[in-house]
């Protein structure tokens, strides 16, 4: 069995047969300029059909402009950013309010596209028996779950390359040089969407923890394991997962197998010094095991730098000097022009 196989059947199970469908687009608000010219704000709607119906989630562009709005847009690099707080903290549309972790000004000035999506759009973030948000209309019959059906994270993963879909159609946008970021609980749904989509060169990780980048095996007693999260957040995943509670040292493969899959491309993973609970120990040593089984030649200062880590002072946040390490190692490699290349088994 190899390591995809084992995440998909085990972890974060498998997608409807109705999320290989066509999906479809449309304008949801006419574009317009914003930030004094700098940038056209674009808001499409996303469609899909699946058994129970037709269902849609939103997603919010920020695309920079030329000389302040004299020229039109070149194909531009930009970052898809699953956004994971709650609905009062959701995506700002008019992109006026300038908020640590979603800094859109700072991403155009830089010349990189903002695109957003909140996940609770696609499917809640809450135990609702499969039987809302895209489920309904995806896998309108929860009877019919196995235990390797796949839960919240694999949907979100999946909204996140519907995105992608979107992004190769729309000529302003470079979709060879793309990166997918998320925090949290939005950083396993980009590892896991990065590891089956190649089309994301870059794929960014902060502060994921447990069934994201934080290695399993590793003895840290203050962070989240197997059995906590299975047992607190188990529509996250598919329902083999809970049989590791308990057992997190007998898993067949560990997460730098899965951040492995995202090889040759661009990786980069996010700790803070005082998230016990994310286990920044264990998401170096990740990264750190993924290197030295040769997927990459070296991490960020280190070979060709194609895996970025950093761990910063403070606790469990996306902040903006996280924002800015990402654009600085994304603005040196993104020449890399990287092809679609497939990932790794």
């Amino acid at each position: 069995m190899t390591s995809r196989e084992f995440f998909t059947r085990e972890v974060y199970g498998r997608l409807p047969e109705a999320c290989g469908n066509p999906v479809s687009f449309e304008e949801l608000e006419p574009e317009r300029t914003v930030m004094d010219g700098k940038a056209i704000r674009t808001r499409i709607r996303v469609r899909y059909r699946g058994p129970g119906g037709e269902g849609s989630f939103p997603v919010t562009a920020f695309i920079p402009t030329q000389d302040g709005g004299w020229k039109p847009p070149l194909p531009c690099p930009g970052f898809v950013y699953v956004n994971i707080f709650t609905p009062e903290h959701a995506l700002d549309p008019e992109g006026r309010i300038r908020t640590e972790s979603w800094p859109i000004a700072d991403l155009v000035e830089r010349g990189f596209a903002a695109i957003g999506f909140n996940h609770w759009e696609v499917v809640p973030d809450e135990e609702c028996g499969y039987a809302a948000g895209a489920y309904t209309v995806l896998a309108p019959n929860p009877s019919r779950r196995t235990a390797e059906s796949g839960g919240a994270l694999a949907l979100w993963a999946w909204a996140a390359s519907k995105v992608m879909d979107w992004i190769e159609a729309e000529p302003r946008l470079d979709a060879r040089r793309m990166a997918i970021i998320g925090h949290s609980r939005g950083g396993k749904t980009a590892l896991w969407c990065g590891a089956n989509d190649p089309r994301f060169a870059l794929v960014i990780s902060n502060e994921s923890g447990c069934a994201g980048a934080k290695l399993n095996a590793m003895d840290l007693p203050d962070s989240e394991g197997i059995e906590r999260i299975s047992r607190v957040f188990p529509y996250w995943f598919c329902a083999n997962f809970q049989k590791y509670a308990h057992r997190d040292r007998e898993m067949p493969f560990d997460q730098d197998a899965l951040l492995s899959l995202i090889a040759p491309r661009l990786l980069y993973v996010a700790s803070a010094a005082n998230d016990a609970w994310a286990g920044p120990e264990g998401e170096y040593e990740a990264c750190r095991r993924a290197v030295c089984s040769g997927q990459w030649s070296g991490i960020s200062g280190q070979g060709d730098g194609r895996v970025g880590y950093h761990v910063r002072p403070g606790g469990h946040g996306l902040r903006l000097d996280d924002w800015t390490r990402f654009m600085d190692f994304f603005e040196k490699n993104i020449e890399l022009r990287i092809q679609n290349v497939e990932p790794r088994t």
